[in-house]
């Protein structure tokens, strides 16, 4: 799990790209590109979970990662 207050880089992500929405792979789970903004992505979990990061190039500079399942009510 990636530590929001030390930055992390990321060794070996998937993107996905010329898709209908830009995606990245990290672990188990894939995020879609929401915006960009001076410089920085900010990643959403594609499941819409509301788990989310923030990346400038390959370094992670913000992480909430508490992915939702809304089909069965808990936290992962």
């Amino acid at each position: 799990m990636y530590n929001s207050r030390s930055p992390s880089v990321l060794r070996s992500p998937q993107i996905l790209e010329g898709t209908e929405a830009e995606l990245l792979k990290i672990g188990g789970y894939w995020y879609k590109l929401d915006g960009c903004y001076t410089s920085k992505r900010r990643w959403v979990c594609a499941r819409g979970c509301g788990a989310r990061l923030h990346t400038v190039g390959k370094r992670v500079v913000f992480t909430e990662l508490r992915h939702f399942c809304r089909t069965n009510n808990y936290t992962i």
